[in-house]
């Protein structure tokens, strides 16, 4: 998904509910690389 208002250009994974996207510290916080689906 892409943030077009908050952070325009931002990605991050769609994540099913109930999981959410997670920064994992691949790469930077605008990237989708860098953040891994989890649940709680």
């Amino acid at each position: 998904m892409t943030d077009t208002a908050g952070v325009p250009g931002r990605t991050q994974p769609p994540c099913q509910f109930p999981a959410w996207p997670s920064y994992n510290g691949a790469s930077g916080v605008n990237s989708a690389k860098s953040f891994t689906c989890v649940q709680g």
